[in-house]
């Protein structure tokens, strides 16, 4: 009876430790399954956030690339003032780009995404701070201070001395001035257009500066996922 009552203990006993290694391994496993799909979910995100910086980069070339060719209109307008030169018909087009310029248009949809479900979902600190500075910082300055600052100047200086001295063409969009021999000589102008010249050299400065911390960005991102994966 002794060696019964022995032997159905240690086959207890190893009953009981098979049913809690079992319990572990299920454990374990269910945590790693729960980690991976974490794991998942950073991914989605990243990829997602990488998708809108490179719609934001898009954005910057173009605006790069617009606003140069306008400040170089402008420099045209400038260099005939200062030069005296004799009116063209050419000119007509650069008149009617006066208060034109390129406002930015940024997708913010996957941060807001990050925002809904948390930053915590990005594990790596550093990558996620400069997530966070390149929306709340980085690309919040071209929208709420350069671009204001464009159309401030845009509505209350450029297009009431445009209505005064110049002729706009509805179907073409060109402009021809009233008296181009006295608006060579009018020094408001000369000094509307310094300032346009001043405030698309200094959108093409923090633009460029944009791009560039945008492509470091997405390359940061990139690498991220590989190490994720």
């Amino acid at each position: 009876m002794e060696n019964k009552t022995g032997k159905y203990i240690k086959y207890a006993i190893g009953e009981i430790v098979l049913v809690v290694i079992g319990i572990l391994i299920a454990l374990s496993i269910n945590n790693w399954n729960e980690q991976r799909k974490f794991k998942n979910r950073e991914i989605t995100m990243l990829i997602e956030i990488q998708a809108s910086l490179n719609e934001s980069l898009v954005e910057i070339n173009h605006m790069i690339k617009r606003n140069g060719a306008l400040k170089d209109d402008y420099v045209v307008l400038l260099n005939h003032m200062n030069q005296n030169l004799p009116y063209d018909k050419s000119l007509d087009s650069y008149f009617g780009l006066l208060d034109n310029w390129a406002s930015p248009y940024f997708n913010y949809s996957a941060f807001e995404t990050l925002k809904t479900l948390g930053g915590d979902i990005i594990t790596n600190d550093s990558l996620k701070n400069k997530i966070i500075r390149m929306y709340d910082r980085e690309l919040e300055y071209l929208v709420s201070d350069y671009d204001k600052v464009e159309w401030n100047y845009s509505s209350s200086v450029v297009q009431p001395f445009s209505s005064k001295h110049l002729e706009i063409d509805i179907e073409s969009g060109n402009a021809f001035p009233n008296n181009y021999a006295e608006l060579m000589q009018n020094v408001e102008f000369k000094n509307i257009l310094t300032a346009l010249i001043g405030l698309r050299n200094n959108g093409l400065y923090k633009s460029q500066k944009l791009k560039e911390s945008l492509e470091n960005l997405i390359e940061d991102i990139t690498k991220e996922i590989k190490v994720l994966n």
